[in-house]
């Protein structure tokens, strides 16, 4: 074997390489590039996931655990009327029905001590005009 060979094979049992845009980048073990592929599909995942929460029909809201909404959909902004940069703070409580407030309350604390998994209620949002928009929960 020649000595540019057996430098060559040296190198690349000493690198696994991976081609990303336009560039090969080696890495020095296979645990960083399980990382890197790990990194890679949970990108993947995120994106797919933004996907779906943009470009739903039905309204996605997520909540912090104090109930403050952090993201809001289109679909639920057309719906009672208010902007996703309008809703970001905002308790859900403070655009829901005084009615069905308790109730909503109850089945998040059953949900968050793990007595329940997921529940579904009817309840009424309050839009942004001041009239009520029935809705069907899922949580």
């Amino acid at each position: 074997m020649s000595p540019s060979i057996a430098f060559i094979t040296s190198i690349l049992s000493w690198a696994i390489g991976l081609f990303i845009g336009g560039l090969y980048v080696f890495f020095r073990n296979e645990d960083i590039l399980n990382k890197y592929f790990s990194l890679m599909k949970q990108r993947e995942d995120l994106s797919l996931f933004e996907s779906v929460f943009n470009y739903s029909d039905n309204g996605l809201v997520i909540l912090e655990r104090d109930g403050k909404i952090r993201r809001a959909n289109a679909s639920f902004c057309e719906v009672i009327g208010y902007t996703e940069q309008e809703l970001v703070g905002k308790r859900l409580s403070d655009i829901t029905h005084h009615d069905d407030i308790r109730e909503d309350s109850e089945l998040i604390e059953r949900m968050l001590s793990l007595d329940i998994k997921t529940y579904r209620h009817d309840i009424r949002y309050i839009h942004k005009n001041g009239y009520y928009v029935p809705a069907s929960l899922r949580v």
